[in-house]
C-alpha cells in the first residue's frame, strides 16, 4: 500500500525558527515550505528580527497561541 497526501487546505503550521542567521534554520525554514506544499498545508514561519531574541520569541508564541495552529514546530532561541 502507498500513503498519499491528505488535502489539508484549511491547516496551518506555526514553524519558530532562531534567527535569519544561521543556514541551519534557513534548511528547516525552507524544507518546512517543501513539506507543506506537498500536503497542502499553509506554513506561517516565526523569526525574531533581533537574532536569538528571547523577548520577541516570547511574544511570537503569545501570538500563535491566539490563532490555534494545527501544528507547530519550535526551535527555541534559548536552551532554558
Amino acid at each position: 500500500m502507498f500513503a498519499t497526501p491528505a488535502l489539508a487546505a484549511d491547516e496551518s503550521i506555526a514553524v519558530f525558527t532562531k534567527n535569519l542567521t544561521n543556514p541551519h534554520f534557513q534548511g528547516v525554514r525552507v524544507g518546512t515550505e517543501a513539506a507543506a506544499r506537498t500536503f497542502g498545508v499553509k506554513v506561517i514561519q516565526y523569526v525574531p528580527t533581533k537574532p536569538d531574541s528571547i523577548p520577541e520569541q516570547l511574544s511570537q508564541v503569545e501570538d500563535v497561541i491566539v490563532k490555534r495552529p494545527n501544528a507547530i514546530i519550535f526551535i527555541p532561541v534559548d536552551y532554558k
